[in-house]
Order: C-alpha cells, then sequence, then structure tokens
C-alpha cells in the first residue's frame, strides 16, 4: 500500500486539477469539512457521489471482554458515526485488485 496522503496533499491536487490557487482550495476544503460537520451534527446523513455516505449509527451496549483487567467491561449504548462506501469507491478498489 502506498502511503497515506492528509489534507495537504488533496489541496495540492485539487488546485492542480481545477488550475485554482491553493488558497482558494484550502477555503473550499475548511467549508466542505465545516458543512459535513455541520450537517452530522443536525442529525442528517451526508451522501457524496462517487464516494460515501455518512451517517450517525445507534449502537446497543455491549459487553467485551478485556484481557489486561481480566475481565468483561459492559459497554454503554451510544453515537458513532458509520461511513458506508459508494457502488462507484467499490468498484475502483476492485480494480486495484485485478491490477495486483
Amino acid at each position: 500500500m502506498k502511503e497515506s496522503h492528509g489534507t495537504k496533499k488533496l489541496i495540492e491536487r485539487m488546485a492542480k486539477d481545477s488550475k485554482l490557487p491553493k488558497s482558494i482550495m484550502k477555503e473550499v476544503m475548511a467549508c466542505f469539512v465545516d458543512a459535513v460537520k455541520a450537517e452530522i451534527e443536525e442529525g442528517y446523513s451526508v451522501r457524496i457521489n462517487g464516494l460515501c455516505t455518512i451517517q450517525i449509527h445507534d449502537r446497543k451496549a455491549f459487553k467485551r471482554y478485556v484481557p489486561t483487567l481480566n475481565a468483561e467491561v459492559d459497554l454503554p449504548a451510544q453515537k458513532v458515526l458509520k461511513f458506508k462506501q459508494l457502488k462507484s469507491l467499490k468498484e475502483s478498489v476492485s480494480k486495484l485488485n485485478e491490477n495486483d
């Protein structure tokens, strides 16, 4: 697997592909992240076409064995983020598997 790329690399790629300055792409990325956060905080799911759906999922309470404590621990119910990849992203990853 190749190294992980962060926001800086994505901004550079977007600026290069769109032929817009990095400073504008940096603002666009910040606005995008803020908008996604706001929608999630308001309880909405966010679908990013060609990439994923992000939504809040209610996880039930459950027990988990913790070896360092040598005991089962009760974990409370909580809200967690659920990331579901869309078909086009799945297909892109499948093509990578075919090339190996």
